[in-house]
């Protein structure tokens, strides 16, 4: 098992292999004498296609809703 600090450099070595590729990495592992070894590193291929993002409601101080004065008024 991997302790925090272990855990932390094994993602660091993670982010450097997926930057040094320019795509998201599977990649297998091993520890030697305390050090991480690449055994291998590929491509992911079967990611999910990114979807848009159209809710800028998120951007400001303001939201956005479909309810209306009738619907949130007790008479």
């Amino acid at each position: 098992m991997l302790d925090s600090a272990q855990a932390s450099s094994l993602a660091r070595l993670g982010e450097r292999i997926e930057q040094l590729y320019g795509v998201p990495m599977e990649v297998e592992w091993a520890v030697h004498d305390g050090q991480f070894v690449i055994l291998q590193a590929r491509p992911i291929t079967n990611l999910p296609a990114p979807r848009e993002v159209w809710n800028d409601s998120l951007a400001g101080d303001y939201l956005w809703t479909s309810g209306n004065v009738s619907e949130r008024c007790r008479v």
